[in-house]
């Protein structure tokens, strides 16, 4: 995972830029009693947005002009039907023998690692949703340092050090250090939900 996710933020940072993250993200996944999912992600980008709500719907604009880069002629410039580079990336797989999911996360760049990461353990490595979310991941996001969970074993995190500059640290109550992802699947008309498991605002819940 470290050496996909580090290629391809290069490539990303080299081409769009950076930009700090900002903290007004959620993500739902949702899935109904015929199978039909959802996974739906909306971001205000600065905290309460564009600070204007819309008076007959009482919905709160985003101000994701900002995404944009202000000048002319570069990959992120702003101009006419133009779509800003985001880090949303809300999915929905249609696996094999009717394994599908719904899935998706908040966090700015700390999105892509987690959900790459999640979609691999559930479907390369047939992890239930519930041990795919408590599985310890990584997260290289576009900087030189890999940020690893301390839950990972000894011997991953030793073989990570030989080719990488690792800070290894625990995924506390509501650290983002690792995105804040939640799922939910269909198997077999069997449903299945699964939050992030620090936040003491996920919640997965399931009814008739």
């Amino acid at each position: 995972y470290v050496d996909v996710l580090k290629n391809t933020y290069a490539q990303r940072l080299k081409m769009m830029g950076h930009k700090n993250d900002n903290s007004c993200t959620t993500h739902l996944s949702v899935v109904d009693s015929k199978g039909n999912m959802v996974a739906l992600t909306q971001t205000l980008l600065s905290v309460f947005g564009s600070k204007v709500v819309l008076p007959k719907l009482g919905i709160l604009m985003n101000n994701g002009i900002m995404w944009f880069d202000p000048r002319p002629n570069h990959p992120n410039s702003i101009k006419p039907n133009a779509k800003p580079l985001s880090n949303m990336c809300p999915v929905v797989v249609l696996g094999k023998k009717g394994k599908n999911l719904a899935l998706g996360a908040s966090g700015g760049r700390k999105i892509f690692p987690a959900v790459f990461q999640l979609i691999s353990f559930i479907y390369d490595y047939n992890m239930s949703l519930n041990d795919a979310f408590n599985q310890p991941r990584v997260d290289v996001s576009g900087t030189d340092q890999v940020l690893v969970n301390d839950s990972l074993s000894n011997d991953i995190i030793d073989s990570l050090k030989n080719n990488n500059d690792i800070y290894s640290t625990q995924d506390t109550v509501f650290s983002g250090l690792f995105s804040c992802p939640n799922a939910v699947m269909d198997i077999d008309g069997k449903k299945y939900g699964a939050a992030y498991i620090p936040s003491p605002w996920a919640k997965a819940r399931t009814t008739s």
